[in-house]
C-alpha cells in the first residue's frame, strides 16, 4: 500500500526530482497520502512508518512530523466542536481514526516509531494520559528538590 504511488498533488516536485531535500512543501501531500492509508485500516493495526512515505520522500522525520500534526489538528478540530455541541464531537471522536506515532525499543536499545491507527477518542486519551504523567514527573522533581536540606547555614 505504502509504495503505491500517489496521484495527488505535488507541492515540490522540481525540487525533489532534482535530488534536493524534501521539506514543510510536502507535508499537506503527506497528510493527504496518510489519510489515505489511515482509512483503508482497521483500529488497532500497527504499520511501519514507511509504510506512510512515498517513494520520492525518504525522511522519516518529515513523514513521523506530519502524521503528529495531522492527528492533533483532527483532535483540536473535534475538542472546538465540543464547545459548541459536546455530543457531536463525542460520535465524531468515536468514527474518526487517527495515526498514533509511538516510539518502540528494539532489541539492543535502538528505538523505532511505529504507527497505530487508533479511534480519535483513543489519541484523546493518551494524550490527556502523557501530559498527566508529565506533570505528576513535574511537581515530583519540584518536591523532591524543595526538601533536600539546604548546604547554607
Amino acid at each position: 500500500m505504502a509504495s503505491a504511488k500517489t496521484n495527488l498533488p505535488v507541492a515540490s516536485s522540481l525540487s525533489i526530482k532534482n535530488g534536493e531535500r524534501a521539506g514543510s512543501a510536502e507535508m499537506p501531500r503527506l497528510a493527504a497520502f496518510a489519510g489515505q492509508i489511515v482509512e483503508a485500516r482497521k483500529p488497532g493495526e500497527i504499520l511501519e512508518l514507511r509504510a506512510f512515505r512515498p517513494k520520492d520522500i525518504v525522511s522519516d522525520r518529515l513523514v513521523e512530523r506530519t502524521l503528529r500534526t495531522s492527528a492533533d489538528y483532527v483532535a483540536s478540530y473535534v475538542l472546538a466542536v465540543a464547545r459548541s455541541d459536546p455530543e457531536k464531537a463525542r460520535a465524531l471522536a468515536q468514527e474518526i481514526e487517527v495515526p498514533w506515532v509511538r516510539p518502540v525499543e528494539r532489541p539492543g536499545g535502538a528505538r523505532k516509531s511505529v504507527v497505530e491507527v487508533i479511534r480519535l477518542s483513543e489519541y484523546l486519551t493518551r494524550n490527556a494520559l502523557i501530559i498527566g504523567e508529565q506533570a505528576a514527573l513535574t511537581s515530583a522533581r519540584w518536591l523532591v528538590k524543595k526538601k533536600r536540606p539546604s548546604n547554607s547555614g
